[in-house]
């Protein structure tokens, strides 16, 4: 944050190969293995310990002077006339004194030097000074943040907004509430460790996609889709066709199951469980690996996965000809009886179609009729 500036002098100088200064605090920033020797007017031969750069303080915003050397043993701080000819300005001399101006920005004079009874042209400069700034929060939540030096993003957002930090990078984002609507067509990308799935609606596009891609980075087009994560894709003219017996194999045969017999309870009827029944310890991490395992099956696997006994319900809304609201997901509570379960859905889509109706009011399209809802059940999965 830029509060108090200081003042220094820089004298103009058309001997001299490149900008120097002595004062290593006014850079912003500077490559201190840039390391070379200098030839003074006087013959001398002077040590250069970096080179980076100075930002100046304008009237109207802050400039910067690239490529300075530092030089320690310097005793003024020398600007090359042909370093600024090189970086896009004019310098005019007439009239006991000189002119800088920037061609970038419509010939602007950047400064207006007066000639001193030693013929000598020097320029004060200002230079920003950066305070670092002490935040505390009293909230206790934000202890585990303040620990790694976090700053609270209401307060980034304010620097970044008024640019109060120099560098301070800005994320684009969207405000969008619905995903805008092109007629091109987007590809669609999974990435997992070391494994790319792309798929889209054009297969053009798809091939041009995987192209790129392998001018890249080193990859191989291994085909259509056969594996992944433990689940296997066929792929036919009929439709594609999703299973893990693969998957379900290895696991058997890693745990030392495949072949065993099923059984229709997990435990043996009748069997009491005691603390100590005499066998060794569990191997914890082959344990783990075992319930990880399973999850996972049991996650991907619909057939398999855990009933929570509750049914789905859902709705759709339309205004005219196009439908705007609808949603299917399954209900909070576990219905006793199908009927019990047609009730749960006519009240969630009944609170839906009030909350609608406001919306629509609140907009100025409020609607004195009555909202018919149509009760329709599917009877292909009873």
């Amino acid at each position: 944050m830029a509060s108090e500036q200081k003042k220094d002098v820089w004298y103009l100088d058309s001997r001299c190969s490149n900008h120097m200064t002595s004062n290593k605090g006014i850079f912003v920033d500077i490559d201190s293995s840039m390391n070379s020797q200098i030839i003074m007017g006087n013959g001398s031969i002077v040590r250069t310990k970096g080179k980076g750069t100075v930002a100046i303080q304008a009237k109207e915003a802050t400039k910067y002077i690239r490529d300075v050397l530092l030089v320690p043993d310097l005793e003024q701080n020398l600007l090359s006339v042909g370093q600024l000819v090189e970086h896009g300005y004019m310098v005019h001399f007439e009239d006991n004194g000189c002119k800088i101006y920037d061609k970038s920005d419509g010939k602007k004079v950047m400064a207006n030097v007066k000639m001193e009874k030693s013929r000598n042209f020097p320029i004060s400069f200002h230079y920003p000074r950066y305070n670092a700034l002490k935040v505390e929060v009293k909230n206790e939540s934000w202890l585990w943040h303040k620990r790694y030096g976090h700053l609270n993003f209401q307060s980034l957002r304010s620097l970044q907004q008024k640019e109060m930090v120099y560098g301070l990078l800005k994320i684009e984002s969207k405000n969008d509430i619905c995903e805008g609507q092109g007629k091109s067509n987007v590809p669609i990308v999974s990435l997992y460790v070391d494994d790319l799935i792309v798929t889209g609606s054009d297969e053009k596009m798809v091939h041009e996609f995987k192209s790129k891609m392998m001018k890249i980075y080193e990859m191989n087009d291994l085909g259509l889709l056969h594996y992944f994560l433990g689940i296997e894709i066929q792929q036919t003219e009929g439709g594609i066709f999703i299973y893990q017996k693969k998957y379900g194999e290895a696991i058997l045969k890693k745990f030392k199951m495949y072949g065993c017999k099923s059984v229709g309870t997990p435990l043996v009827v009748d069997q009491k469980l005691i603390r100590e029944d005499g066998s060794g310890d569990v191997n914890a991490s082959l344990f783990r690996s075992l319930v990880g395992s399973l999850l996972y099956l049991s996650a991907t696997r619909p057939d398999i996965i855990v009933d929570d006994m509750r049914s789905t319900s859902g709705y759709a809304f339309s205004l005219g000809s196009g439908m705007f609201s609808w949603a299917s997901k399954k209900q909070q509570t576990v219905a006793q009886s199908s009927a019990e379960g047609e009730y749960v859905a006519a009240a969630v889509t009944t609170s839906q179609a009030i909350w609608l109706r406001r919306i629509l009011g609140d907009m100025g399209e409020e609607h004195a009729e009555a909202t018919t809802l149509m009760w329709i059940i599917n009877q292909l999965f009873q």
